[in-house]
């Protein structure tokens, strides 16, 4: 039906825009931003660290919390490295990874292979949001 259009290699200048324009306001609201990505850590660290051994009841609305302590975690670490001229950034996932490991009481190996899945996901639901975006972009034009 739309053989033609989609052998195509088409440009979507509306796409490129919004997103050129997402990109300058997260660049611009580092803070706001960040709280942005970091809410999709929200689910994944609900469902992997849910019946931890040192907080078993955990829910969402601490898990978002939890996401804004990371959020300003990274944003202190990422102020720093600019005032040191140091590459700290390396540091965040340690440091997410040592603070996941307080509060919900697993053990390094633990702790380690549920953030790593949590990054996992977070990055899946990421990825397929943007999936669905570009699907939704395009079946709009084509068959807009």
């Amino acid at each position: 039906m739309f053989y033609g259009k989609t052998a195509e290699a088409e440009t979507f200048p509306d796409a490129l825009a919004f997103m050129n324009q997402f990109m300058t306001w997260a660049q611009e609201n580092t803070a706001w931003s960040m709280l942005l990505f970091m809410s999709v850590f929200i689910p994944p660290t609900w469902l992997l660290f849910r019946h931890a051994p040192r907080h078993p009841r955990h829910n969402l609305p601490e898990g978002f919390f939890i996401q804004v302590f990371m959020a300003s975690l990274s944003l202190f670490i990422d102020t720093f490295a600019q005032l040191t001229v140091l590459w700290l950034n390396i540091l965040f996932p340690i440091c997410c990874i040592a603070t996941y490991r307080q509060l919900f009481g697993y053990g390094w190996w633990g702790t380690l292979w549920r953030f790593s899945l949590c990054v996992v996901i977070g990055f899946g639901l990421v990825i397929s949001v943007f999936i669905a975006g570009a699907v939704w972009f395009n079946a709009r034009t084509l068959w807009g």
